[in-house]
């Protein structure tokens, strides 16, 4: 069947089916099939089908007469009938330079008309009386026309040729003999060679040739039904009966450059390209030498081309191209026309198809209702800052009191109400983005389709939007046809002015979300330029306003504040509300060490204890994020959201709640709101109270405070700070039994663990969506102090085997172990940026240590008297016989290896030595020897160094020396003989 496809819209194409049945896609996803068969038409049952090449919108479709669109197949007109062919049209070509000429064939016979298909010759003069089956023209000579034949006979008649429109015919059919020719094609190359489609194969010749020769590299011997030339990509493509569709280089130009695709920045469309458009020619050129040149020609309203009017063509990336300049822009009407040329390196130039396009009139296109007694319309319309409504029905507003504001970069959501809820309707909306006057398909942002009683749908504006006033186009529709905004449909359209801006600034800022009072704490706006700021801090009791950039809160009152930041830009106003977010203290109560500064024996371990340190107005905040959870139209599940409080220190006291959520409802008296504590408490926050109509609380907040003004009733949206309406509970949507309750207080026994707001619905036939909820939990830590210590480590019990580890961990009481001298302990309790600490300081005395030792070293060891040879009085004859040696003995923390304490001590030869360490504080260390000619050995574990004289014998076990190796202090092995 016969289609067709418009040179510079991919997206427009139109397809056939049997008997000249047409179907038009213009929305480029091969779904949105729209029938245009020409009301009355008959035809055969592959039916000719063709567009005007000098007019490619304008569409021909072939029966019994011909039938004629300039809209691509919209609407249709009949021209005339070639009645001398007796029957439907079976084969058709239309003139490349005069679109005046078309030769039509049934059968046998041939017609030709030279007025666009109104009036017919008849050109058989002499040409066989056997079935034509193709006919074409040459794209340079409308006068040369050539019709090929299907006869099995030996006939030689298989292809015929003229140069004079008909009245003379060739046969051209030479060696091709006895073959059934199907198809054939002329191309544009100077040569004018001629491609046949033949029941076996491709056969080609030059125009003056008198020979055939087989064209069919790698192509299966089988029948070409059809045959196409593309001029960019110089290749010819054939149809086959059974083998699928195959494509080669043209003859000869294999190696010239191929341009494979050829766009405009605007391709034409119904309503586009308008005038005023920029229009910029884009090629894909694929060369394996180097392009020297490669250029746009262009003309206006015939396809004549010159030197003159040419555009050079750079490469932008890869192997694509784009024209330096955009075409010239002329009046609405005119029809422009445009080729590429690519040359290579070998003089090889490749020229594109002649493509054309028409300008129209920049406007915007009708669109209307069409149901004058409003039947189906559209009641209200709300979209960013605009609400519309309710309306009476007109088939057609247009809207432009009140902007529609948007910025680029944002989300934005459009909901049309509907007159009738019929599950047929649609709602559509498009924003003409570029300002070109024209709703692209690109720009249709919501397309709700079969939607009921409204219509709704979110979008976000691209940063490539026109700034400035553009249009938004809204239709209610039924059944209609949505790839174009304009036409009349059963319905309503409205359109909007549209306001677009840059993005919205980014408003931020940086400081310390805690502080203590009268601490200089400096709050900094860090987000866009703007052109002015203003900040509101407030706790619902104390406010206070800045127009700096800087903000310091050293005067703030006691208390829990939100930040709004107002800022000013594009002569628009901007606001972030950042809830909760600054809390400002008491400073902690004063820290007092009750121990005094003593002397402390060596080797003790010290309790201290402090008072005082407690901390005030503690905060932790936890955020749902985005829930949008439908709320069940009167269901006593409702829906929640648990928000996980952990990590409060155990002895952390509760002193607020404060809960806040969104919620839009269609009747907001139904929203029932409840939070539920870690201890199975639950309490009423929001019970059945706000207008009755559609509503929505919006950042509203519910605190335990009891001093906030009770939760309004009357207006909507419902925003700001209230306390619980607990006391009016009785009859809630959701079963609590005996947990329920209405003191806050309740709640507060617990602080980790599952918080959990819940929503429900509690009357019928409305509905409602829970956005977002978040928990802020002020509470105080008493006696919130921590220790640190300098030469001592610290500890939570008398014995010193459990260590201290902050944070969270808040003991009173605390257990110091000194490693020095001149030990420092102190308690702190801190709070932002402001402390209140305390310390003590001990002074320990020095411990003269003794560690008697037994150890043999060899070298020196008897093993007859199992004793050690008196080798120091061999060396002096002064020392005492029984001296062995003189060793260094070196005492090692426990766990840094770091030496402590030295003392040289004299081994005896029976193996005994007694060395004495002065001011070693108590603990546990390694005993090290080391000595001449032998290799430093260490105990085999740390030993408690203290006031009493310690004994260590090497001998008893190998095990009690250590054989260990410690990169880190480059130690060696060591050994001593038993």
């Amino acid at each position: 069947m016969e289609g067709i496809v418009l040179p510079l819209n991919p997206d427009y194409m139109i397809g056939s089916t049997q008997n000249g049945g047409r179907g038009r896609y213009v929305d480029g996803t091969g779904n949105g099939r729209t029938g245009i068969t020409p009301p009355g038409q008959t035809a055969s049952w592959v039916a000719p089908l063709f567009y005007d090449p000098n007019n490619q919108m304008t569409v021909y479709s072939l029966g019994t007469k011909v039938h004629k669109s300039t809209d691509f197949g919209t609407t249709w007109v009949d021209l005339g009938t070639p009645s001398t062919l007796g029957g439907d049209v079976d084969t058709a070509a239309i003139a490349e330079n005069n679109s005046n000429i078309m030769v039509l064939t049934n059968g046998s016979e041939i017609v030709r008309s030279d007025d666009g298909g109104n009036t017919f010759v008849n050109i058989k003069n002499g040409l066989p009386s056997n079935s034509i089956t193709d006919v074409a023209f040459d794209p340079t000579d409308d006068a040369t026309i050539i019709v090929t034949y299907d006869s099995y006979q030996n006939n030689g008649q298989k292809i015929y040729v003229t140069h004079n429109s008909g009245l003379t015919w060739q046969n051209i059919t030479y060696n091709l003999g006895n073959m059934p020719i199907y198809s054939v094609v002329i191309d544009h190359t100077n040569d004018s060679t001629i491609y046949a489609g033949a029941a076996i194969g491709i056969y080609k010749k030059t125009m003056e040739a008198t020979t055939w020769t087989l064209y069919n590299t790698d192509l299966p011997n089988v029948a070409i039904e059809d045959l196409e030339i593309s001029y960019g990509s110089n290749t010819i493509k054939a149809a086959t009966w059974g083998r699928g569709l195959w494509e080669y280089s043209l003859a000869n130009r294999n190696t010239f450059p191929a341009i494979v695709k050829t766009s405009i920045t605007h391709p034409p469309t119904f309503m586009t390209p308008k005038t005023g458009s920029q229009q910029f020619v884009t090629s894909v050129i694929e060369y394996t030498g180097t392009l020297t040149s490669v250029q746009v020609k262009w003309a206006v309203n015939t396809p004549t081309f010159n030197n003159i009017n040419v555009i050079p063509m750079s490469l932008v990336s890869g192997n694509t191209w784009r024209s330096n300049f955009a075409l010239p822009d002329f009046s609405a009407g005119t029809k422009v026309f445009f080729k590429v040329f690519a040359t290579g390196s070998n003089s090889d130039t490749t020229e594109t198809y002649k493509f054309m396009y028409e300008l129209r009139l920049n406007e915007v296109c009708a669109a209307s209702g069409e149901n004058v007694s409003g039947a189906l319309s559209m009641t209200s319309f709300s979209c960013a800052n605009l609400t519309n409504g309710p309306t009476v029905y007109n088939a057609y507003t247009n809207y432009t009191t009140t902007p529609i504001v948007m910025h680029k970069g944002s989300t934005y959501t459009a909901t049309g109400i509907f007159n009738q809820g019929w599950g047929s309707n649609d709602f559509i909306v498009w924003i003409d983005f570029d300002n070109n006057n024209n709703f692209e398909i690109t720009e249709r942002v919501v397309l709700d389709l079969d939607t009921g009683g409204s219509g709704t749908g979110s979008f976000t504006i691209p940063d490539t939007a026109a700034e400035g006033n553009v249009r938004m186009r809204v239709r209610l529709g039924y059944w209609g046809d949505y790839f174009e905004a304009c036409g009349t449909t059963l319905g309503e359209v409205e359109d909007y002015l549209v306001t677009i801006y840059p993005a919205k600034p980014t408003i931020t800022f940086s400081g310390n979300d805690t502080a203590c009072q009268s601490t200089s704490n400096e709050l900094t706006y860090t987000g866009t330029s703007v052109d002015s700021i203003s900040w509101v801090v407030t706790n619902g009791t104390n406010t206070y306003n800045f127009t700096s950039n800087i903000v310091n809160t050293a005067a703030f009152a006691v208390g829990t504040y939100t930040i709004t930041l107002n800022v000013v830009k594009y002569g628009l106003p901007f606001s972030a509300v950042f809830a909760n977010y600054l809390t400002i203290s008491d400073p902690p109560t004063n820290v007092d060490i009750t121990n005094a500064n003593e002397n402390i024996a060596c080797g003790s371990i010290k309790m201290i204890s402090a008072t005082g340190g407690s901390i005030t107005g503690n905060t932790i905040t936890i955020n749902s994020g985005v829930l949008n959870l439908a709320l069940p139209d009167n269901s006593a599940v409702g829906v929640s959201k648990v928000l996980a409080v952990s990590g409060l220190p155990s002895t952390a006291i509760i002193t607020k709640v404060n809960v806040g959520f969104n919620i839009n409802h269609a009747w907001l008296k139904d929203v029932e709101v409840v939070l539920g504590a870690p201890n199975g408490k639950y309490i009423a926050l929001a019970a059945d109270q706000g207008p009755n109509g559609v509503g929505a609380f919006v950042n509203t907040m519910i605190t335990s405070d009891n001093t906030a003004a009770a939760l309004s009733t009357l207006a909507t949206p419902i925003t700001g700070t209230y306390r619980a309406n607990a006391t009016i509970a009785s009859g809630l949507k959701g079963s609590f039994g005996t947990n329920l309750t209405s003191t806050f207080s309740d709640l507060f026994s617990v602080v980790n663990g599952n918080w959990t707001v819940l929503a429900f619905d509690d009357g019928v036939n409305d509905l409602g969506t829970f956005v977002d909820c978040s928990i802020t939990i002020t509470y105080t830590i008493p006696n919130a102090i921590t220790w640190s210590a300098t030469n001592a480590n610290l500890y939570t019990d008398p014995a010193g085997l459990v260590a201290y580890s902050p944070p969270g961990n808040y003991p009173t009481t605390i257990y110091a172990k000194p490693t020095g001298q001149s030990v420092v302990v102190t308690a702190t309790a801190s709070l932002g940026s402001c402390a209140k600490s305390d310390f003590v300081v001990y002074t320990v005395a020095p411990c003269m240590a003794m560690v008697n030792m037994k150890l043999h070293i060899e070298g020196y060891f008897d093993s007859v008297t199992d004793g050690m040879r008196s080798v120091k009085n061999n060396q002096d004859d002064i020392s005492p016989s029984d001296e062995v040696e003189d060793l260094t003995i070196e005492l090692r923390d426990s766990e840094t290896y770091t030496m402590v304490a030295s003392t040289v001590a004299t081994l005896h030869t029976d193996g005994t030595l007694n060395a004495v360490f002065n001011s070693v504080p108590g603990g546990s260390y390694y005993i090290v020897v080391k000595g001449r000619n032998m290799v430093q050995t260490w105990s085999a574990s740390p030993q408690v160094i203290g006031a009493t004289p310690l004994t260590y014998d090497f001998t008893t076990a190998a095990s009690k020396h250590m054989v260990r190796i410690c990169i880190q202090l480059q130690l060696e092995f060591g050994h001593l003989q038993r």
